[in-house]
């Protein structure tokens, strides 16, 4: 067989493969299977069952009493973090039952879809900017396959949380608006406005790209998406708008009087976030949660998000930034604005506020991907390589990326399946460790050892002294505590008081330690 017919053959077999991608339902089925597939094999594997930290449990108690609620015809309760997610999992309890498996299962799903979702959107983008056919293909599958092996994005799809809830729903929301812009199909506008306040519903967080959404749109209204094209699409906009007040109003009204009954809610109370400029250039912070210390700044911190083995891998920055070359030199003005928007408004918020949490930067690796994918297409159709064309080139690219990836996220997932496994140990040793009508004091840890065992719990972040003392009366009290962490983070604050108060006037006697938490017996009061 000579050269060029294996040339030839080769030639084929990818042509025959592109083909078939081509098929847009074929295509949406492979990413969402893969998706699909990936997340899975991980709850397999590691035989991982949804909670994890208070969040999660925090998420899914609320469901549990939001089912409860609806069952008997009564007003949901009140909740710090919007309806969105823990709706979804009632429906879904429905189906499945009222376990922690309906959360997860609504995690798995959702967070399939967001590499699905950002393939449609990148393909939209590709032709924006007046990408022939096979790059936008191949741009969009690169943008996916980003997105279907981040660990990261893997880790929060099957875990009982709101976050992949609101990333697919914000890529379903680009996706419409650049559809609209591209179409000028109001339907896709109003869709796009009604996709936005959804996820809001499921992440506040997701109102900061009502910034770039809006510029994109303004930017559409004035020029069109090609030089003297001009819509005026007025009516559109505010008909989208009304859309998308309409449906954020009754969730905003409700969170209104619950904060004003005196529960604490985050839409109604969005000073919690503490956003200042100066929190870019601090690693220090008094929060809520207490004394907390970092080792870089934030604008460093999320910065590099992004770039983690866990995230996107480090080749995503020089791609990116070759993406956004790419762009500007094809004066794609309107898809820098919605891209880059996106991930400035995203960033100035998240470093502006005194935390440091990879799930805050999720909102940042769709547009980042796309980006990336932008990049790497380009510099695959500049490679002139004797017997590499742009396909083969594409194709490479995509696969280093991958196998880049899978390790890295691997050991991503492990370390967080590690914390995981040593959070519910300490449950099982408890359990082997007290008697069954014990009394836990505790800190943090207490959502999973409701979870987890049959102790009557005593929660130190909402107690005080005064109320502690009539619980010290039997001689079946414990006291488990991450004694430096609260000496140290939470000095001053309700914990460090109460252990404080614990120490020097009850009395403790230190019966063993697991991982970082100690176990006291306390004395009896008055003893």
């Amino acid at each position: 067989m000579t050269p060029s017919t294996v040339s030839e053959r080769s030639a084929f077999s990818l042509a025959r493969v592109e083909s078939m991608v081509r098929a847009e339902w074929f295509t949406l089925l492979v990413i969402f299977g893969i998706a699909l597939s990936v997340r899975g094999a991980a709850i397999v594997y590691w035989g991982f069952h949804g909670l994890y930290g208070q969040d999660a449990y925090g998420y899914f108690d609320y469901a549990l009493a939001l089912r409860q609620a609806l069952l008997h015809a009564q007003p949901p309760p009140p909740f710090f973090w919007p309806l969105a997610y823990p709706a979804l999992v009632v429906a879904v309890m429905a189906v499945v039952g009222a376990n922690p498996f309906a959360g997860q299962l609504v995690s798995w799903v959702v967070g399939s879809l967001v590499p699905l979702f950002t393939f449609l959107l990148a393909q939209d983008i590709a032709q924006l900017a007046q990408l022939d056919a096979r790059r936008r293909l191949w741009i969009a599958w690169l943008a996916a396959l980003w997105l279907v092996f981040s660990a990261e994005l893997i880790q929060y799809s099957i875990v009982v949380m709101a976050d992949m809830t609101g990333l697919a729903l914000a890529c379903a929301s680009a996706w419409q608006l650049a559809r609209y812009a591209r179409m000028h199909n109001a339907g896709s506008l109003y869709a796009a406005a009604a996709l936005l306040a959804l996820a809001f519903l499921a992440r506040i967080q997701m109102a900061l790209l009502i910034i770039p959404w809006g510029l994109f749109l303004f930017w559409v209204m004035l020029y069109g998406t090609k030089r003297g094209e001009r819509k005026f699409p007025i009516r559109d906009l505010v008909l989208a708008g009304a859309l998308g007040l309409a449906i954020v109003a009754p969730y905003l009204m409700w969170a209104w009087r619950n904060a004003q009954a005196g529960f604490a809610s985050y839409a109604a109370n969005p000073e919690f976030a503490s956003w200042t400029l100066l929190h870019f250039f601090q690693r220090d912070f008094i929060t809520p949660d207490g004394h907390l210390q970092f080792p870089y700044p934030n604008a460093i911190y999320y910065a590099v998000a992004v770039v983690r083995g866990g995230a996107l891998t480090p080749f995503i920055i020089p791609f990116a930034l070759l993406g956004v070359w790419e762009l500007w030199q094809r004066r794609a003005v309107s898809v820098l604005i919605l891209l880059v928007g996106w991930c400035a408004a995203i960033y100035f918020f998240i470093a502006g506020m005194p935390w440091q949490n990879l799930r805050f930067a999720f909102p940042l690796y769709p547009p980042m991907a796309v980006l990336g994918a932008v990049g790497l297409v380009t510099l695959a159709a500049r490679i002139q390589w004797p017997r590499l064309n742009f396909a083969h080139a594409a194709l490479v690219g995509a696969m280093v990326v991958v196998v880049i990836q899978l390790p890295l996220g691997y050991l991503e997932l492990e370390k967080f399946m590690t914390t995981t496994r040593n959070m519910l140990a300490i449950a099982t040793w408890l359990k082997r460790e007290l008697p069954a009508d014990a009394t836990v004091l505790t800190f943090a840890l207490t959502p999973m050892l409701e979870h987890e065992t049959q102790f009557q719990l005593v929660e130190l972040y909402f107690a005080t002294p005064q109320s502690l003392a009539p619980k010290l009366r039997g001689v079946h009290t414990f006291l488990l505590l991450d004694v430096p962490s609260v000496e140290t983070q939470w000095a001053g604050r309700a914990p460090a008081i109460n252990y404080e108060f614990l120490r020097d006037t009850i009395g403790l006697q230190e019966l063993g330690a697991l991982q970082n938490v100690t176990l006291y017996r306390v004395d009896s009061y008055g003893d």
